[in-house]
């Protein structure tokens, strides 16, 4: 009866052996391989990108350089102007310009040691100017000429003066320099003035 026994019992124990093994070898398999839970994956999110385009700040233009006129030197001379006499310069006779045309302009420069008068006056009216010197008028404080005279420019009891002189209308000119101003009948320059004077053509 022992042998019966033993090996009854060696049995019983194996079973049990073998049961808790396979429950143990279940958990550990059930342990190493668990159920990944699926992921969402989430396309790429687009971002709109922004182009600022900045307008280019319009610069203003310089302003072009002011042209200078040409200059053309008619005359520069010297002359001498006598007490009670006067001196022409006619633009068509001594400078060699025909005509002056209406807008011509010209630089006209006098020095003189004594005073004189500094006239323009039209070629046809020289010959009344030549016969009607000056007279002072006291009312208006200057020297006065014939009325046929009608200088288009007058400077009176001139040491120094530079002028433009703009034609008014096609014609011919002359420049001239006085020396019979005598209020009461004592000329204003004594003996001669001498003069310089520059004309210049401005374009």
């Amino acid at each position: 009866m022992k042998p019966l026994s033993v090996l009854t019992v060696l049995v019983v124990a194996l079973l049990l052996v073998c049961g808790c093994t396979g429950t143990t070898s279940d958990e550990k398999g059930a342990a190493a391989a668990p159920t990944a839970a699926p992921t969402e994956t989430l396309p790429p999110s687009t971002q709109a990108t922004t182009i600022q385009t900045t307008a280019p700040t319009p610069t203003e233009a310089a302003p072009a350089p002011t042209a200078e006129p040409s200059r053309t030197v008619l005359a520069d001379e010297g002359t001498a102007v006598y007490a009670g006499y006067w001196k022409q310069i006619s633009f068509t006779n001594d400078l060699g310009v025909d005509y002056l045309y209406p807008e011509e302009r010209y630089e006209i420069r006098i020095e003189s040691s004594q005073p004189i008068n500094v006239l323009i006056v039209r070629d046809n009216v020289v010959s009344l100017f030549k016969t009607n010197p000056p007279e002072w008028s006291t009312n208006d404080n200057k020297w006065k000429y014939y009325p046929g005279v009608e200088p288009v420019l007058q400077f009176d009891e001139v040491t120094r003066k530079t002028f433009v002189l703009t034609a008014p209308e096609l014609g011919r000119y002359s420049l001239l320099l006085d020396g019979r101003m005598s209020p009461q009948g004592v000329f204003v320059i004594n003996d001669a003035a001498s003069v310089d004077y520059v004309i210049t053509k401005l374009s």
